[in-house]
């Protein structure tokens, strides 16, 4: 497919081929005026050619495998198909890493199973397919399977070989005004889910802390329990934020009467998130509150057009005051009434220093959640001269751009992997 691949068969193989008084197999075909000639059910696609069009299926195919897969060669990963080939003859047919690659040069363009956050389309049927044809058709080497090797790599296969799956029941958010309505989330992506997995299980975060997947000592058993801990991971993620289709944390805890005050940023179900400090021994990570702080929560997907465009609830916010009463949303009328004492549970009806709601896929509340995440992952981590995955970040300057930041969507998911790694 693509321009540039029929253009390359009309230069060497068709009409482009002849017109420059070069050879050319098909003449009379124009590959760029007509590429479905290839698939053409007819004997012949000019009268006056003698040349059965019938092969063109398979000349076309093993042309691009002449061209883009034999003659592939990566300076940057060192990656050389031919030298692989006979790499693979040498060690008697049984590294199943040699598909693998071949398979993403195809379908991807590169070999390296990360140059893409992109799955390689049907990778098992392939992999399948090639033993199946080494050994069984053609006779080479032994039909005996090695036993994979259990590491991340694998893992991240296994999870790649379920991606339609995942972003078919658990990527899934609900459109509340229009009956729950289900739709793929937009906030959360199969890809920056990848991406972000890729951070945490595969290179670790701060000095040695891992995302569980397995390990390569335990085996299948290892394997197993990282699918159970991924699992239980999601299970959290899908009700937390992923239903509702946004990284900031939103309204659920409401009055007897069903409003919602606006204080809830203080915090929901009798917290207090901005009085949640690290223990005594760990009291140096936590965040500092600045009551001068003015922080505003992102508008949700299901809060912008299409989805929504009536009167809404207010974002999560804080701001200085302590006298400023910050009112209620009554979702019955739509109407936000402001300047009226509205407490929320913990008995808030302002939202000075209130700047530490949930954010990231699993809504990591509080100065000490924060404060973890500016000490191993932000700013904090890169003035100290220890490891840092996002030295530019300060979580605890601004804990908003874990919504914000659109350069990396990543972050969202990264941010509720450490608290996990961290807290579960």
């Amino acid at each position: 497919n693509g321009l540039c691949n029929f253009g390359k068969i009309n230069y060497l193989l068709g009409r482009g081929a002849y017109l420059r008084q070069r050879y050319s197999r098909y003449p009379t075909i124009d590959f760029c005026r007509n590429p479905g000639a290839i698939c053409s059910e007819s004997s012949n696609i000019n009268d006056s050619d003698e040349v059965n069009t019938k092969e063109l299926k398979y000349v076309i195919s093993l042309f691009e495998w002449i061209e883009r897969i034999q003659l592939y060669s990566n300076s940057v990963s060192k990656w050389d198909y031919m030298d692989q080939l006979k790499l693979y003859v040498d060690e008697g047919f049984k590294d199943s890493g040699f598909i693998d690659a071949v398979s993403s040069v195809v379908t991807r363009g590169c070999d390296d199973y990360y140059c893409s956050t992109h799955a390689i389309f049907m990778m098992e049927e392939r992999r399948k397919n090639f033993e199946f044809l080494v050994h069984n058709i053609f006779g080479l080497g032994s039909t005996t399977q090695s036993q994979p090797r259990y590491d991340y790599d694998h893992f991240e296969k296994w999870v790649q070989s379920k991606r339609t799956r995942i972003e078919g029941t658990v990527l899934v958010s609900q459109n509340n005004y229009v009956e729950g309505l289900p739709y793929f989330s937009q906030s959360f992506t199969f890809d920056s889910f990848i991406s972000a997995l890729r951070v945490t299980a595969r290179f670790g975060v701060s000095d040695g802390l891992f995302f569980y997947v397995g390990d390569p000592v335990s085996g299948e058993r290892g394997f197993r329990a990282g699918v159970v801990n991924l699992a239980a991971f999601l299970a959290n993620a899908m009700v937390e934020s992923i239903v509702y289709d946004s990284c900031d944390e939103t309204y659920w805890e409401s009055s007897s009467d069903g409003k919602y005050p606006m204080s809830n940023s203080c915090g929901q179900n009798s917290r207090s998130y901005q009085d949640e400090t690290c223990p005594a021994w760990q009291s140096f990570i936590s965040c500092p509150v600045n009551d001068a702080m003015m922080v505003e929560g992102e508008v949700p997907v299901m809060g912008k057009p299409p989805f929504f465009f009536d009167d809404q609830a207010p974002q999560f916010q804080c701001r200085a005051g302590a006298e400023y009463d910050v009112g209620y949303w009554d979702p019955s009328t739509e109407t936000y009434v402001e300047n009226e004492p509205f407490p929320n549970s913990s008995g808030r009806t302002d939202v000075e220093g209130c700047c530490w709601w949930g954010r990231g896929v699993l809504h990591t509340r509080g100065v000490c959640n924060f404060g973890k995440l500016n000490f191993h992952l932000g700013v904090r981590a890169a003035n100290e001269n220890r490891p840092s995955i996002y030295p530019d970040i300060d979580f605890c300057f601004n804990p908003e751009e874990i919504c914000t930041n659109r350069s990396s969507m990543e972050i969202r998911w990264v941010v509720g992997m450490f608290e996990w790694i961290n807290r579960v």
